[in-house]
C-alpha cells in the first residue's frame, strides 16, 4: 500500500494540525518540552519568520521506521547549524527533494 503525501507550504489555519501531530508522537515517546510549548503557541514567530522556509527535522535515532519513511520522502542527514533545543533529538535532517 502507498499514500501520496504532499508537504505544504505553512499557512496559520494549519497551526492546530502541526500541534496535533506533533503533541501525539511527542506524548506518546517522549515528553512535550518548554521549547515545544513554545512553538506551537505560535510557529510562525518561532519557525517561519527566523527563515523556517527551509524543511528540516530534529529526530531521535530509536524511531528506525520514522527515519526510513523521512529518508524515503526526500529528507538526508546533515549537520544541525545549532545545538537542537530538544532533549529527545539526537540527528538532524534536512530535505532534499
Amino acid at each position: 500500500m502507498t499514500a501520496d503525501v504532499s508537504i505544504l507550504d505553512y499557512r496559520p489555519e494549519l497551526a492546530p494540525d502541526f500541534e496535533r501531530l506533533n503533541r501525539e508522537w511527542l506524548e506518546a515517546l517522549f515528553r512535550v518540552e518548554d521549547i515545544d510549548a513554545q512553538v506551537f503557541a505560535d510557529p510562525a514567530r518561532h519557525i517561519i519568520e527566523p527563515g523556517g522556509r527551509q524543511l528540516y527535522l530534529e529526530s531521535h535515532s530509536s524511531l528506525a521506521p520514522a527515519l526510513r519513511l523521512y529518508e524515503s520522502m526526500g529528507f538526508r542527514y546533515a549537520t544541525p547549524p545549532a545545538r537542537c533545543e530538544h532533549e529527545c533529538a539526537d540527528l538532524y535532517m534536512i530535505y532534499r527533494g
